[in-house]
């Protein structure tokens, strides 16, 4: 019995520390700011690229903004220009490739395939170039949106 209860107890143990929530960190300054509103975070797979909505602006409206991390700091948020985030139709119509290196949105222009379309941007030099329509197969007639990298 005494076995049992050696083999029994670590596992128990075992598995209450791994079923335990996790907690929570808050990203440090410069990303989160008192005072400043942010909302819908998307961090790239390498963990190295960030996309948020903040009122970081000087008319306090949401603008999307763009962080790189080196080693553990992160560096100033850089708001991307005004017309990315007039582009926005969904709180989290965007996201990242997986290195960080090209953003995703949704929005509803007049080149668009059909209703809501999935916009492309690649980072050159440091800032997102211009976003260009995915086209078909990716966008159809009807409403494509909020991308997702798998």
């Amino acid at each position: 019995m005494k076995a049992l209860i050696f083999f029994l107890l670590p596992i128990t143990l075992a598995f209450q520390s791994f079923s335990q929530p996790r907690s929570v960190r808050k990203l440090p300054h410069p990303i989160n700011q008192s005072g400043y509103n942010s909302y819908a975070p998307y961090i790239s797979f390498d963990g190295n690229s960030l996309v948020f909505l903040n009122d970081f602006t000087d008319d306090g409206t949401l603008a999307l903004q763009y962080s790189k991390r080196t080693g553990a700091d992160w560096s100033d948020p850089v708001a991307l220009p005004r017309t990315f985030s007039s582009m926005l139709n969904y709180i989290r119509g965007f996201t990242l490739s997986p290195d960080g290196l090209t953003l995703y949105l949704t929005s509803q222009l007049s080149n668009g395939v059909g209703g809501f379309d999935i916009y492309s941007c690649e980072m050159k030099g440091g800032s997102f170039a211009q976003p260009a329509n995915l086209g078909m197969p990716v966008n159809s007639k009807s409403h494509d949106a909020s991308p997702t990298i798998t």
